[in-house]
């Protein structure tokens, strides 16, 4: 089941009283207020508005506080995955494997595509398995590949 959501958040003068979503307390118009406006969509497509009001110290105070119960975690520097530690000789070796086995299913594609499929299946599929094998010991086998 996926929904969606989304949340709209902007300082403003309070138009009308409401109450604070942190203390609970009455908030008189024309108090500066931080406004939230969050969403969810469900898959029948039925969408759910909730409209929350804070004092602007309150939404710090929230905030903080969801900071405090997820604290910051570093994460290696760089995009992507970092890099498994293997002798240079190994990478270029895995590298080649990587590329061997694209071409491998791009020539599947085009087998079944010619409809050859089913003569050239066992074929292809044993190189496949030989390209996994070599690839465990070169660092492991790519999650991408035995989906």
């Amino acid at each position: 089941m996926a929904t969606r959501s989304g949340m709209y958040v902007r300082m403003v003068w309070l138009r009308q009283k409401a109450e604070c979503r942190w203390c609970e307390e009455v908030v008189v118009a024309g108090t500066a207020v931080v406004r939230g406006l969050s969403w969810v969509t469900n898959d029948s497509g039925q969408k759910m508005h909730y409209l929350s009001i804070w004092h602007p110290d309150h939404w710090i105070k929230q905030g903080m506080d969801y900071l405090e119960q997820h604290p910051y975690v570093p994460k290696p520097a760089g995009p992507g995955r970092p890099r498994l530690n293997l002798p240079l000789e190994q990478r270029r070796q895995r590298r080649s494997c990587i590329v061997m086995f694209a071409k491998l299913k791009a020539e599947k594609m085009q087998t079944i595509r010619a409809g050859a499929w089913e003569w050239r299946r066992p074929e292809l599929e044993a190189r496949g398995y030989e390209l996994m094998k070599r690839m465990k010991e070169l660092g492991g086998v790519p999650r991408s590949w035995t989906a």
